[in-house]
């Protein structure tokens, strides 16, 4: 609650807010995250975490065509992060944008090398196209 009138009273309190939507990422109050974003839309454009979280709490309440803007808005500050990208790619593989999916895959085995489930999906795309 106290986060919420910081906000209220100084919404540029951009540390109150990544906080507060963090908590409602984790704890699924995805009615709660869509009202921030929507009153704090300009900072949240400048957010690329913020963004992720709006993107998951979209997902999650089947608004697809809304989430997959969110993922693109949030992709170039997040790009360096496991969590984001394997969501992201899962994401597209759901929504049948299997070339995007793949690009994605891609950037995640070369940043994290380590990432075996998307190193299998790879390997399963080519054997799909010999």
């Amino acid at each position: 609650q106290s986060l919420s009138e910081a906000l209220a009273l100084e919404p540029e309190y951009i540390e109150a807010l990544v906080t507060l939507a963090s908590l409602y990422n984790e704890t699924e109050r995805d009615e709660a995250l869509l009202q921030l974003v929507e009153d704090a839309k300009e900072q949240v454009e400048a957010l690329p975490l913020v963004q992720a979280f709006y993107a998951y709490s979209l997902e999650r309440m089947e608004y697809y065509d809304e989430a997959y803007d969110a993922y693109t808005k949030a992709y170039n500050g997040m790009k360096e992060d496991y969590s984001f990208l394997h969501a992201y790619a899962s994401f597209l593989l759901e929504e049948g944008r299997r070339a995007e999916a793949i690009r994605i895959a891609k950037e995640i085995i070369a940043q994290f090398p380590e990432a075996q489930y998307w190193q299998d999906f790879l390997m399963g795309q080519y054997d799909e196209e010999e």
